[in-house]
């Protein structure tokens, strides 16, 4: 016969009083996990939809309002200021260069890099036009007349981010105004992005059939492989490297590796430099792999922010002679 004592009866809960407490034991570890849980489960999805937001950010059946702020004539060229709005959003400045005589002209939309401003015109604006082209520069968010306070290092990265997912969008209603001007021919518009710009912009030449063709300078694909390939990687402390992983999740959406094949049948050329600290070349190679035919890649003398002029030169006049070669119309230099 089992004799249960006083003691083992007031250390073992039963029935109701038991279940009680197993119930309220549970309760309590299910609310420590709740935060981590919930945040595990929604956060994927949160930035999913922020993602999708400004994926899908341009919308074809948007009024687009434009007004030329100012032209001025140069040697060869027209240089014109302009702002253009997309319904009732901040209007966005434009330097245009247009070139002198009979159109209607071909157009280049040029994306700058991170670094650059609107103000790069007066550097470009001459080749470009001296080629027949004409040029439209769309200052970008948080540059020149966009620029915003951004005192904290957090506000800093969700205004790159916005300006990441802009930048795309921004382009393809800046053809939108653009295709109805008399004087651009409207079946003759590139892209042409430099780093950051090229980056950023590689999803609108890929979505945007009207962008007849498209050049990326100094681009890379694989964000992933981009970041743990370069030299600040490599010496950067564990802290740095689980920053650099995040920083790649936040921008993963526009590697342009992943839209780059959508190009094709269009060209693309990809024109890169042999000593780049920032674009490694096996980023390059394979963004340049995932593109489909017709494409090309040239490399060149330099880092990523420190070419010859001569090369610089060189690469600008290689770029507009092969955009002469898609338009298949020769323009007199």
């Amino acid at each position: 016969m089992n004799v249960t004592s006083q003691t083992d009866i007031a250390e073992k809960p039963f029935g109701v009083l038991g279940a009680w407490t197993t119930v309220m034991k549970w309760t309590r570890t299910l609310l420590m996990l709740a935060p981590p849980a919930f945040l595990i489960a929604t956060v994927p999805v949160a930035k999913h939809l922020w993602d999708a937001k400004y994926l899908n950010a341009y919308r074809p059946d948007c009024e687009v309002h434009y007004r030329i702020v100012s032209t001025e004539l140069h040697d060869g060229y027209v240089k014109e200021m302009f702002r253009y709005r997309v319904g009732d959003e901040q209007s966005i400045p434009v330097a245009a260069a247009i070139p002198k005589g009979p159109g209607p002209h071909p157009a280049i939309v040029f994306l700058y890099g991170i670094g650059m401003k609107m103000s790069i015109s007066k550097e470009i604006a001459a080749p470009v036009t001296s080629f027949g082209f004409a040029l439209f520069i769309p200052e970008q968010y948080t540059q020149g007349k966009r620029k915003i306070e951004t005192p904290t290092l957090l506000k800093k990265g969700l205004a790159l981010r916005q300006r990441a997912f802009m930048t795309g969008p921004e382009a393809r209603y800046l053809v939108d105004t653009i295709v109805r001007r008399d004087d651009i021919d409207p079946k003759n518009i590139y892209l042409w992005g430099a780093s950051f710009g090229a980056m950023t912009g590689c999803r609108a030449l890929a979505e945007d059939n009207r962008f007849r063709a498209g050049i990326l300078t100094v681009a890379g694909g694989d964000l992933l492989r981009l970041v743990r390939t370069t030299r600040y990687y490599n010496r950067a402390s564990p802290l740095e490297r689980v920053a650099a992983r995040m920083a790649v999740w936040f921008f993963d959406p526009l590697d342009p590796i992943k839209c780059i094949d959508k190009v094709a049948p269009r060209a693309v050329l990809l024109q890169n430099v042999k000593d780049d600290t920032i674009i490694p070349h096996s980023s390059a190679q394979a963004l340049y792999a995932a593109a489909h035919h017709p494409k090309r890649i040239v490399w060149y003398e330099g880092t990523h922010k420190h070419a010859e002029r001569a090369v610089l030169e060189q690469a600008v006049k290689d770029g507009l002679l092969w955009l002469q070669q898609q338009s298949g119309t020769p323009f007199s230099q």
